[in-house]
């Protein structure tokens, strides 16, 4: 079972990712809870194991059924990875936390992440309508390739049938102006260019025009940084609704159009690789 995306910040990033899904939470109730007794879906690309091996703690599904459960919310989790280790790593440690793994509660599919959101569509369409669901669906991407990273074109294509389920990502920055700036031409860098040009996003601003969200619906995070300050490698979180909240100073989170968010923005922008 390999390690993929791990790294001296993921404490970091799941505390974040902790508070977005609380706040997601609390707006996915609805005028006067109004939406309590329906699902909240939460839907995760490439979720790993559900630990964070290299910092010593929990991954993203784990915070995910904690938020859950705290707030004693219905909801209906749908967690995919390629890595079938990784899978039943993940259902030991939902065992282990006393959590329901039946087809109404959480659902693990060992699958591409580009080919799972077809999964994930007839599963609500089987309790609801599309549009009326609330969730989210988070991507931490690890790399290139639609398989194991970041499958944009498909988050952004259920995203648009599913306008009040959140999209949060995680944007490695320095990571992908490193990938473009490759200009070694020898043959053993070839299958690496390859997959380059296959690359979803060359940027922020390109994750954000293709998930077509309103701008007064994106929040921003300020990046967190693997070797801490502003060197090493740059991350940045983006959540994207269809209406306009406020930021969390606490959180970190701004929305994209204020003028820190427009400062996050264009300091990605002006990144260079390492």
């Amino acid at each position: 079972m390999e390690l993929q995306g791990q790294s001296r910040i993921s404490r970091f990033k799941e505390e974040a990712y902790r508070g977005i899904l609380e706040m997601s939470l609390r707006l996915s109730l609805g005028p006067r809870g109004s939406f309590a007794k329906f699902p909240y879906w939460g839907i995760e690309t490439n979720c790993g194991s559900g630990e964070n091996e290299k910092s010593k703690c929990d991954g993203s599904p784990i915070e995910f059924l904690k938020v859950m459960t705290l707030n004693n919310r219905h909801y209906h989790a749908i967690f995919c990875d390629k890595d079938g280790a990784k899978l039943r790593a993940l259902y030991q440690r939902i065992i282990s936390m006393g959590c329901p793994v039946d087809p109404d509660t959480i659902t693990l599919l060992e699958m591409d992440n580009s080919h799972m959101f077809s999964r994930v569509r007839s599963k609500i369409e089987s309790t609801e309508t599309l549009r009326h669901a609330v969730g989210s669906v988070f991507c931490d991407s690890n790399g290139p390739s639609p398989k194991t990273g970041f499958a944009l074109e498909a988050v952004a294509e259920f995203s648009s049938r599913c306008p009040k389920i959140d999209v949060i990502i995680n944007v490695n920055v320095t990571g992908i102006h490193r990938a473009l700036g490759v200009k070694d031409e020898r043959p053993r860098y070839q299958k690496f260019r390859d997959k380059i040009s296959k690359w979803p996003a060359k940027s922020l601003d390109e994750v954000i025009s293709c998930i077509r969200r309103p701008k007064e619906g994106w929040l921003i995070r300020e990046p967190l940084f693997t070797r801490g300050g502003t060197s090493g490698y740059m991350y940045v979180l983006l959540v994207a609704r269809s209406i306009a909240t406020k930021g969390s100073s606490i959180l970190k989170l701004h929305p994209l159009m204020s003028a820190k968010g427009l400062e996050i923005l264009e300091e990605a922008r002006r990144r260079k690789p390492e």
